[in-house]
């Protein structure tokens, strides 16, 4: 996420916007085209939209790692094991992508944006994120990300958190899964705010905006009990309430959501 992306314009395919952003800058005008760069408002480095996904492939989890052989304590750590264990005997594993910041909406088109430094978009129900993320990307199967896919990527920052911050295996399953305060943005973190963080926030390996609002998961295709899943808290909870891990159903799919948000799914 280092190097300036280079991007060629045509004329007719750009245009101007101002977007508002926090910190010292009050206003930075942007012209792009209709694959827009993305800024980052601090650093002011352009992103490639790409730079926003992350690639996650559980099928190459190695079993015997110290991290994925623990032996879970809490049944939230062994409900995302199991999540794991369960779809890789039934052959249900794939590799996805999902994206390492959470959406919002384009304060001039509305359109749905990965940009840091944007409020969250929440307000939105269930129905509405299958077909906003429906249409977002067909060409790759957009969609609602789903809950054993949620566990995989829980899985996965559990193993970057002990292969590339040297975490204790015992502490990264627990921050993951049980007390996520220092992971996200929760009633308990340091330097909570008693409102929505900026998106693009609180960067842990490669992530942000864990926590800050709930995350809004499909079902998997073979569960048939109907509604969705809400993982994880919000900025107004304490993060052994609603950590990272936390699974909740719910079968209302119809009413707004103002503190969770539907997380994207790409193959």
């Amino acid at each position: 996420m280092g190097n300036t992306a280079e991007m060629e314009y045509k004329d007719s395919e750009r245009r101007s916007i101002e977007l508002i952003v926090p910190k010292d800058v009050n206003k930075i005008k942007l012209e792009f085209d209709t694959a827009p760069a993305l800024i980052v408002p601090e650093k002011k480095m352009y992103l490639l939209r790409s730079e926003f996904e992350r690639r996650i492939d559980p099928l190459a989890f190695q079993l015997d790692a110290d991290w994925l052989q623990y032996e879970p304590r809490t049944n939230r750590q062994k409900q995302t094991k199991e999540l794991f264990l369960d779809a890789r005997v039934k052959g249900r594993l794939h590799a996805f992508t999902c994206m390492a910041i959470d959406p919002s909406f384009d304060p001039v088109t509305g359109e749905l944006v990965y940009q840091p430094g944007l409020l969250p978009a929440v307000g939105k129900s269930y129905n509405d994120w299958v077909t906003i993320f429906k249409n977002y990307a067909p060409e790759r199967n957009s969609r609602v990300l789903a809950k054993t896919e949620g566990a995989c990527k829980n899985l996965e920052l559990i193993r970057r958190l002990v292969e590339w911050r040297k975490v204790t295996v015992e502490d990264a399953w627990d921050a993951v899964c049980d007390h996520s305060a220092k992971l996200g943005h929760f009633a308990d973190s340091d330097n909570a705010q008693n409102s929505f963080e900026a998106t693009g926030s609180r960067e842990i390996c490669g992530f942000y905006d864990l926590g800050n609002v709930y995350k809004i998961l499909a079902e998997d295709s073979w569960e048939k009990a109907g509604g969705f899943w809400a993982a994880g808290g919000s900025f107004d909870c304490n993060s052994n309430i609603g950590p990272l891990a936390d699974l909740y159903r719910s079968i209302d799919v119809v009413n707004v959501r103002n503190y969770g948000l539907g997380q994207l799914g790409l193959d």
